[in-house]
């Protein structure tokens, strides 16, 4: 049985990564044809592996001093052919192949295991202004990328414009790509209002008839966008709506709540930092509508979610995935009288209904468990295939060599 590593390269504070890679852990655990072995590269991670699923993962501390400083000089690896620390340590728990939940640049270090890659979107090539994307990241990212699209086995990607766009950027076969839809681990849980916090439920019913935006405070979020435009509505607009936003801060909290602050907007938004995935499941349950403003994905976590929950989704569509855009309501970010307009169409019930029983059906249709197991099963028989094809090849080369030597020796 193929021992393979399931590698994840996320803290607790990674959000939609950590729900993708703990979602996708619950579905390989349903796999019992081969030995997954997990691997964390933060405690956290490991401790929240262990107390949701109920997996023993390995830790690989990438960020202990030696292997910080041994990292350094990965270019005297590469050009002496030497094995990196990461890969040792894989071979050590003799790890026939990799399946990497999240782009990581772990996978520079990988050079001989055959593996797995995911990519989530590649907007960081047109959005080298924002800070996130600057210098060091954005050139890392691509390089993580490009060395993933030449060497992996398969690539795995969300949508088919994702798929279109990757092949493109990377020169990457397009067969070589499959569309694997990290399903949303929110959906998975039942109504617990036992495990939600007191002071988060105080809070919350200050805050009635809201929209939700669960995102972290990234520049490319784009909450400000939310922010100014909700200033421009009128009170008839208004009609006592608020704004709920939850994320861990990555820099841009601050300046989104001076701007809430300076435009006298404290009554209608609600921030909440880090959500149980309990207190999350309330808040989907209970909002009039989820928002989504990002910049950066062709599709969200968010999106998915409030297929699930039956609630309509406000996005902005300039990157959304073509197959997705009729299942919105359009946001045009470029126009701060945008919002005002999907809020009036949110208005129309008959509109509303239609809508989110049809992507309730989408939802059901596209994360049937049945089926979603077996197109992994599918990508893991394609990996185990290769692994059977050049174990043989191996084997063929042992034989030439023997035969050679029998001949040379006489």
């Amino acid at each position: 049985m193929e021992n393979i590593a399931i590698v994840m390269d996320i803290n607790s504070k990674s959000g939609g990564k950590l729900h993708m890679a703990i979602s996708m852990c619950k579905y390989l655990k349903k796999i019992k044809n081969y030995n997954f072995i997990y691997i964390t590269t933060f405690k956290d991670v490991k401790k929240i592996l262990s107390k949701e699923l109920n997996i023993n993962s390995k830790l690989y501390e990438k960020n202990n001093i030696i292997l910080r400083i041994l990292n350094r000089f990965l270019k005297i690896f590469n050009f002496f052919s030497l094995i990196h620390p990461f890969e040792f340590f894989l071979n050590k728990h003799n790890i026939n192949s990799i399946i990497f939940l999240d782009p990581t640049s772990l996978v520079l270090n990988i050079k001989k295991i055959p593996f797995i890659y995911s990519i989530f979107d590649i907007d960081h090539r047109n959005l080298k202004n924002l800070p996130e994307f600057q210098e060091k990241e954005g050139v890392l990212r691509d390089r993580s990328y490009q060395y993933a699209c030449n060497n992996c086995k398969k690539l795995i990607v969300g949508t088919q414009d994702l798929k279109k766009k990757v092949s493109f950027s990377y020169k990457i076969n397009f067969n070589k790509i499959k569309n694997i839809i990290f399903p949303p681990i929110v959906t998975s849980l039942s109504s617990n209002k036992k495990k939600i916090n007191i002071k988060f439920n105080k809070k919350l019913k200050k805050y009635n008839n809201y929209l939700l935006y669960p995102a972290q405070f990234w520049k490319h979020k784009n909450h400000e966008y939310i922010v100014k435009s909700f200033k421009k509505l009128s009170k008839k607009n208004i009609n006592n709506l608020n704004i709920v936003f939850t994320g861990h801060d990555k820099g841009n909290l601050t300046s989104i709540k001076n701007l809430i602050n300076k435009l006298n907007l404290n009554e209608h938004f609600c921030i909440f930092d880090y959500v149980t995935n309990e207190e999350l499941h309330e808040l989907y349950l209970n909002c009039k509508a989820v928002i989504v403003p990002t910049k950066v994905g062709v599709h969200t976590f968010p999106l998915y979610e409030a297929f699930y929950f039956k609630k309509p989704v406000i996005y902005n569509t300039e990157n959304l995935d073509s197959n997705l855009r009729n299942k919105v309501i359009k946001l045009d970010i470029s126009d701060i009288n945008s919002l005002k307009n999907t809020i009036i169409k949110l208005n129309n019930k008959k509109f509303i209904n239609k809508l989110v029983l049809k992507n309730k059906k989408y939802y059901n249709k596209i994360f049937n468990k049945v089926n979603y197991i077996k197109d992994i099963n599918i990508l893991l028989n394609e990996l185990k295939n290769y692994l059977l094809f050049f174990f043989k090849n191996d084997l063929i080369k042992f034989d030439i060599l023997k035969i050679s030597l029998f001949f040379n020796s006489g």
